[in-house]
């Protein structure tokens, strides 16, 4: 495995998925990601068991393979890398090498067969909302979203009715609402769907 891309996009990519990685080793597999190059690009894989996102970026491809690489690790050392510059990675036996300039890292990794089996997502019907919409819906009621043991309180209720969408959350002691009236939204019955938290950078 072999390729190479700008700082930039690695390091945009690589930081969405920080808020699906593992963070509390119940599983060290799932504290990496995994890295599929093909051909045409590079699939970024991130998983905790109850999320899991999948997202690929385009890259200058030398050799295809597939590894999975310590998400937190990974994230860090391209972070650190000089602006501007491009990032070559390489995989040697178990060892993925990342240079960049002057700068040469080698981290240890994981094969791929050991790493958990993310489900494709279906979208055959689905249901679209601005994204601006619900990216502000979220923000208001996140402070109300807690991260304990009862899972129940660990997420926020989407609930979808004709032309409106609802989002609620509490943590036990406080209770968000909020609502938005959505003209192109027509729902046969009314939708409701607990989302998990995750970390937001």
């Amino acid at each position: 495995m072999k390729f190479s891309l700008p700082k930039e996009a690695f390091l945009e990519e690589l930081q969405i998925l920080q808020g699906i990685v593992e963070k509390r080793n119940t599983m060290p597999i799932l504290a990496n990601i995994l890295m599929s190059v093909s051909a045409a690009d590079i699939e970024l894989v991130g998983t905790d068991l109850e999320v899991g996102l999948r997202t690929h970026i385009g890259a200058d491809i030398e050799k295809t393979g597939a590894i999975t690489v310590n998400g937190k690790k990974i994230f860090e050392i391209v972070k650190s890398l000089p602006e501007g510059q491009k990032v070559e990675v390489e995989l040697k036996d178990e060892t993925l090498e990342i240079r960049a300039g002057a700068s040469e890292f080698k981290v240890l990794c994981l094969a791929r067969e050991d790493y958990p089996q993310v489900p494709d997502g279906k979208f055959e019907q689905g249901i679209v909302l601005p994204l601006s919409d619900v990216k502000d819906m979220i923000d208001r009621v996140f402070y109300a979203i807690t991260q304990e043991q009862r899972y129940y309180l660990n997420g926020a209720l989407l609930s979808l009715k004709n032309r409106q969408v609802e989002l609620i959350s509490t943590d036990g002691h406080r209770l968000s609402y909020t609502r938005k009236a959505e003209d192109g939204l027509k729902v046969d019955k009314e939708l409701s769907v607990t989302g998990s938290r995750s970390t937001r950078n």
